[in-house]
């Protein structure tokens, strides 16, 4: 099993167009899809739709973004890192 991260921030229209239909079109798991970003609400909103991506608060910067998610998950869990 694995993770599929996104780090984004003012992009969740790409990720709506863009990230989530690669991930769809190429059969990925969709069940456990996280995207770390310092906008939260917005990402919600714009996502709303999609149920099963989880959104996780952050700080600005995609160092902070990858930081946070090395402490989100557990040391030996495998994470797929795409771009937004």
């Amino acid at each position: 099993m694995y993770n599929i991260i996104i780090c984004s921030y003012n992009r969740y229209e790409l990720i709506k167009n863009k990230t989530l239909k690669f991930i769809y079109n190429n059969n990925l798991d969709i069940n456990n899809i996280y995207v770390f970003t310092p906008q939260k609400h917005l990402y919600i909103e714009s996502l709303k739709e999609y149920k099963n991506i989880k959104i996780i608060e952050c700080q600005i910067g995609l160092n902070n973004s990858r930081n946070k998610t090395i402490e989100y998950f557990n040391k030996n869990t495998n994470l797929l890192y795409l771009d937004d």
